[in-house]
């Protein structure tokens, strides 16, 4: 209740979307519109990796106890209006299962957790099973090392790409096809990469500190994560208008370390 924005009335808010601490004790809301701001985000990330209109996409995830399956309703309206049908699939059942799910749903767009989509993997290979095929394959919440891009790609017959995302900003890059960076989510959050307070330069290592510019009922301003990125260009070379980070390594949030609320900070001092 103490991140709340003044005025906003928690039950007209969209039910839990994430969990910022171990135990449970503080819960990031949103507004509705919000998370239709977030819904447009993804879609175009997941159109940029060639998604088509209707494309199916099957997600891999894992469900928290009290937490309803679909907290989107952008999402829901989507998929009713025949926009990307989407099949959400428990992640922490037997790997047979999910890929027996996944065989009948068969998806043009796969997206879980790196350790999720290992485990798939592992199962294909061991079962020499190849009757599912999908154009793309997206691995979130950490970097994707060459060696499991190699496994990854020999279970599904695609390179796999990733995404960038945290639970408090949710989407804040996407990786390009074209150059294999990360293009930051300009117009969802203002991503600083921080070396000792100062902005870093391109190819340097720093802290990511990110200030998002649709959060309503819980503002983020220059929040930091506990995430080490490189600081890439100015822009892509393959054109988009968007900032570009490289390598990263993923930590658990500033809440998830400290159990404290987000805290603001100074870039000199």
């Amino acid at each position: 209740s103490d991140l709340l924005a003044r005025g906003v009335d928690p039950a007209s808010l969209a039910p839990a979307c994430a969990k910022g601490s171990a135990d449970g004790s503080v819960v990031f809301r949103r507004t509705r519109m919000e998370q239709g701001f977030q819904a447009m985000f993804r879609e175009r990330a997941f159109e940029s990796f060639g998604l088509r209109l209707r494309g199916r996409i099957a997600t891999l995830g894992s469900p928290r106890p009290g937490e309803p399956r679909e907290t989107k309703p952008a999402g829901r309206w989507l998929s009713a209006m025949g926009v990307h049908p989407t099949l959400r699939i428990d992640g922490l059942q037997e790997p047979g299962s999910i890929v027996g799910q996944l065989e009948a749903f068969q998806p043009d767009l796969i997206t879980a957790s790196v350790g999720t989509l290992l485990r798939v993997a592992d199962h294909l290979i061991a079962t020499g099973h190849d009757r599912i095929r999908p154009r793309i394959v997206v691995a979130g919440d950490e970097e994707l090392a060459p060696v499991v891009r190699r496994q990854l790609a020999q279970a599904f017959g695609v390179a796999p790409l990733q995404t960038y995302a945290s639970n408090e900003f949710q989407l804040l890059g996407w990786e390009c096809r074209t150059q294999g960076g990360i293009h930051t989510c300009d117009d969802s959050a203002i991503v600083e990469v921080l070396v000792d307070g100062r902005p870093a330069v391109p190819g340097e290592e720093g802290d990511v500190v990110a200030t998002s510019l649709h959060a309503y009922a819980m503002p983020l301003i220059r929040y930091r994560l506990g995430d080490k990125v490189t600081r890439g260009p100015a822009a892509c070379a393959c054109g988009q208008p968007f900032s570009v980070i490289g390598e990263f390594r993923q930590a658990g949030s500033a809440l998830d370390s400290h159990h404290q609320a987000a805290h603001p900070i100074a870039l000199n001092g």
